[in-house]
């Protein structure tokens, strides 16, 4: 476990951040490994890819979780930043009790964090490597492509209405009816999210599968009243 303070939050890093971020990057490692090769002229082997794209994600999941937690800050409740090996957490540790809408924009403010990031990689990307250039595999393409595909990618994804999902939050917030409609609403679009990767991939993209179809199933318990406490 890796502990420390980020701007006066207290941030703790579960060992299986680090494993299961590992293995997300490695599937593309070694087509990014063989592109900066033939590019630099040199041997380049794949673990450098999969340290960036480790690097780059522990940077932008951290600052998401910034996100929220200064946006609890701004309500007057303190929080802790997790991250683990499904992603990360901000958790609240008391605090005067939010309403709906503060709810709703503290569970935005990560999103919101993410999309300004990705949306400057984004933009860095067009101006450095236009389409028009010359499609040399750089270590900026590669960057700026992890940082896109991580903060725009994922962040999509992240605001589907599926609980705990950032999106699953902003829904149970909104429409103010309780678990078991955000319950039955998240257990099917993350069963169709799943079928599709699933389908989309080829039949290889099995943690997607997995992660997808066990948010199903979680938002089906919680459909039925077995639920516990939300994280942002």
């Amino acid at each position: 476990m890796l502990r420390f303070t980020f701007l006066g939050f207290p941030v703790t890093v579960h060992w299986m951040f680090w494993l299961v971020t590992g293995l997300l990057g490695s599937g593309a490692a070694e087509g990014q490994a063989n592109f900066l090769s033939a590019t630099y002229g040199k041997q380049v082997s794949a673990f450098v890819p999969i340290l960036f794209w480790v690097g780059l994600a522990f940077a932008s999941i951290l600052l998401h979780e910034l996100g929220h937690s200064l946006a609890f800050r701004r309500f007057g409740t303190r929080s802790q930043i997790v991250l683990y090996g499904m992603g990360g957490y901000a958790q609240p540790e008391g605090g005067i009790p939010l309403t709906r809408w503060e709810s709703i924009k503290i569970s935005a403010a990560g999103p919101a964090v993410s999309f300004g990031i990705g949306g400057a990689a984004w933009w860095l990307h067009q101006m450095l490597h236009p389409p028009e250039a010359l499609m040399g595999y750089t270590y900026s393409r590669m960057i700026l492509g992890v940082l896109i595909w991580i903060n725009l990618g994922w962040g999509i994804l992240n605001l589907l209405p599926i609980y705990p999902l950032d999106g699953g939050q902003i829904f149970d917030a909104w429409h103010g009816r309780g678990a078991r409609l955000t319950g039955k609403v998240g257990a099917f679009v993350a069963a169709a999210v799943a079928i599709g990767l699933f389908y989309y991939s080829g039949g290889t993209s099995f943690f997607s599968l997995i992660f997808f179809g066990f948010l199903a199933y979680q938002n089906w318990q919680r459909s039925k009243g077995a639920h516990g406490g939300g994280f942002w």
